[in-house]
């Protein structure tokens, strides 16, 4: 074999072994994120059947293992769970045994009724908003999830309207009259007029005159995004709309934030594709 041809044959070995190198890599990653979402979380769970309105006793409770992907943000793991002082609080719902006790089930054993107000934190006020479909996520919202609130109204110093964000995740505690104890929801009340939510008082009044003004919209969170976004003042007007520079920078943060690796399953033959998909 002349030297051409055993260059050649090394390049093509080379070529060969670096694609193996980067499945292998690319397998291993993959594993890797899986194994995390499996990873075991030790969290008190119900040592027997718990019915509403029980206050805890230490021989309700026991620990058990959860996997990561299945764990609620409400759960008690127990590295929290002295913290929480589960022992002697009231719980606002029935829980079976082996059922993980969660923290919004959870009242002060003193001076409730065991009812929706149970369900209200400390220093907090449930407040009701008008919603439509168009403005609550096609109805979707339910009790527990985290939601910001928008407000459409006209420009107090102008005659354009715009859109301001009053707060930012503010917890849900019912839509219509179904709460976060009711755990099967029949298909007729899946749609509603209202949604309850918790807020500080003074967060009350802007709600209130919110809707008084305009209009008020509910953006549904993913339940593990607790970050606020920096404050600004500048609301989105007509202005914001028409001049497109606003978007144009949304665009390309949207494009950053949001692109995924999407797991395409065909038969055995398994194939990732980056979404959105990049340019070639």
């Amino acid at each position: 074999m002349n030297l051409s041809g055993r260059t050649s044959l090394y390049f093509a070995f080379g070529l060969a072994l670096l694609a193996g190198l980067l499945a292998y890599s690319g397998l291993y990653s993959r594993e890797q994120r899986l194994d995390k979402k499996w990873e075991p979380v030790i969290v008190a769970v119900a040592a027997r059947p718990i019915k509403q309105g029980q206050v805890l006793q230490q021989e309700d409770i026991k620990f058990a293992d959860v996997p990561r992907r299945f764990l609620l943000g409400s759960a008690v793991t127990i590295n929290e769970f002295e913290e929480q002082h589960l022992v002697g609080q009231r719980v606002t719902i029935d829980f079976n045994t082996d059922d993980p006790i969660l923290t919004n089930f959870i009242a002060a054993a003193q001076g409730g009724s065991g009812g929706f107000s149970d369900t209200i934190a400390p220093k907090a006020r449930a407040v009701s908003i008008r919603v439509s479909p168009e403005s609550s996520a096609t109805n979707m919202v339910r009790p527990g999830d985290r939601v910001d609130v928008l407000a459409t109204f006209r420009d107090p110093n102008g005659t354009d309207n715009l859109t301001t964000t009053l707060l930012e995740n503010v917890w849900v505690l019912a839509t219509g009259n179904l709460t976060g104890k009711d755990s099967f929801v029949p298909q007729s009340q899946r749609n509603f007029s209202t949604v309850t939510v918790q807020v500080l008082p003074e967060a009350a009044e802007l709600l209130v005159l919110g809707q008084t003004l305009g209009t008020l919209y509910l953006t549904l969170r993913n339940p593990e995004d607790a970050e606020l976004t920096d404050s600004r003042s500048i609301a989105t007007t007509m202005k914001t709309i028409v001049s497109g520079e606003r978007s144009k920078i949304l665009s390309k943060q949207q494009t950053k934030s949001f692109g995924q690796t999407i797991q395409i399953i065909k038969g055995n033959k398994t194939t990732d594709v980056q979404f959105p998909e990049k340019k070639k």
